[in-house]
């Protein structure tokens, strides 16, 4: 009785089968669902997006997972058509994508008609506005209501329909650290949408960095770079680079010490609590440190350990110091790092 009225409606004594979940890419985008894809200016977002568009058309990869094959209906409303069509041709998609291109006003009742065409056309599984708010009018998109309004009824027709929706927008400049929050824009934004993307662009290398947060999305934060067919994963996530560069501040500290230590028992041996002073580090410090540099064969312990003949230590030719950039995460990498603990 009550779906004659709102349509759903369910008692929940009712027996109900939830709906099978089907991914257009394989554990990044779901179908039936609103996303969002944010960057600063010239980041790669709508080489990105076209990537997309040529992998749902030829049932390709994306990012190296599975894609769902169909028609891709693309809204190209910042650059021409010349440039569209050479860029999905480099990427292999000569048919499957249809694209609206720079020019064209997007009337006031884009939305309907974008649900009509949906009707009519049922191959189309993949709608990208590149960019969003070149599509929905919104005269402030700070506000709340103005942004809720334009894109709620998007994110309904792309679940009632099945259909994918990727928007790309801008990010703010604090996007490196905040994740989501960086969209530039309301809360009303994140508030429609079922996942984000933020892509960091880095000069100095021209790699890129994919941020991705969403309802079931299983997709680490990733580096790629692009060549001539499209982005690619560098296969080193950011969580591991982080690590690498942990890694590596810490050896530089080891180092620091570990020369420290052996330049103040060059001229003649010490104790550990002489060590200590001469480095200022407090005397467990030092031990850690000296421990590790006798397993190394840097530093030669003498005396019995007796008040009369206390241990003291002296340095040798032994191996040098550990350079992490010429080793990998290595065990003998990971050994040092294991002693930096108290350092």
């Amino acid at each position: 009785m009550h779906s004659e009225f709102f349509e759903g409606a369910m008692n929940i004594s009712h027996p109900f089968t939830p709906p099978t979940h089907q991914w257009h890419v394989e554990g990044l985008l779901r179908a039936g669902t609103f996303n969002l894809l944010a960057a600063d200016p010239k980041a790669g977002k709508s080489h990105l997006v076209r990537q997309l568009a040529a992998a749902t058309a030829m049932g390709g990869k994306f990012l190296g997972r599975e894609t769902r094959k169909g028609k891709a209906f693309l809204f190209a409303l910042e650059e021409t058509q010349a440039q569209v069509r050479e860029h999905l041709t480099q990427l292999g998609a000569s048919e499957n994508v249809v694209v609206v291109p720079v020019g064209y006003a997007i009337p006031e009742d884009g939305t309907a008609r974008l649900a009509r065409m949906l009707d009519a056309d049922r191959e189309i599984n993949l709608i990208i506005f590149d960019p969003i708010f070149k599509f929905v009018h919104v005269d402030d998109t700070d506000k709340y209501q103005p942004v809720n309004k334009a894109l709620s009824p998007l994110a309904s027709i792309a679940a009632q329909r099945n259909v994918t929706m990727l928007a790309t927008h801008h990010a703010n400049k604090s996007y490196f650290n905040s994740g989501g929050g960086s969209i530039l824009g309301s809360q009303a934004i994140r508030a429609n949408t079922s996942a984000n993307f933020i892509l960091q662009r880095h000069y100095a290398t021209d790699n890129r960095s994919l941020y991705a947060e969403g309802r079931g999305v299983n997709f680490p934060d990733t580096e790629i770079v692009e060549g001539t067919n499209g982005f690619s994963l560098l296969g080193d996530s950011l969580s591991i680079a982080k690590a690498k560069k942990s890694l590596d501040k810490k050896l530089t500290k080891y180092n620091q010490r570990a020369e420290q230590a052996i330049s103040a028992v060059t001229g003649s041996p010490l104790t550990i609590s002489e060590i200590a002073a001469a480095m200022g580090v407090s005397v467990p410090t030092a031990q850690g440190l000296i421990s590790s540099l006798r397993k190394k064969g840097q530093l030669v312990r003498t005396g019995t350990g007796s008040k009369i003949s206390p241990y003291r230590y002296a340095a040798t030719n032994g191996p040098k110091l550990v350079t992490g950039r010429k080793q990998s995460v290595s065990a003998s990498f990971e050994d040092d790092a294991a002693q930096m603990g108290a350092f």
